[in-house]
């Protein structure tokens, strides 16, 4: 077996930290967009240029449930826009 010095190992550790954080990501924005999708149809391809530009799991959490409640995708749009 090859011998792993810490600093690959810390490499490798990195790394996985962020494919989690990615997938995670990738979670949230699909999320949003099901209920989207779910409640109003088809979605604006400005709404999913947004949202796909969103890195920051918090700002897809709040978004996440937002979706469930908002009247209208116009309100979502605008809610994005803020």
């Amino acid at each position: 077996m090859p011998y792993v010095t810490s600093w690959e190992r810390m490499g490798t550790q990195k790394g996985l930290e962020q494919g989690l954080e990615q997938g995670r990501l990738k979670a949230g924005r699909e999320s949003v967009l099901d209920i989207l999708e779910e409640r109003f149809g088809s979605i604006p391809p400005d709404v999913l240029a947004r949202i796909d530009q969103i890195n920051d799991y918090s700002k897809l959490k709040q978004l996440h449930k937002s979706a469930i409640t908002i009247a209208s995708i116009e309100a979502f749009q605008n809610l994005l826009k803020e």
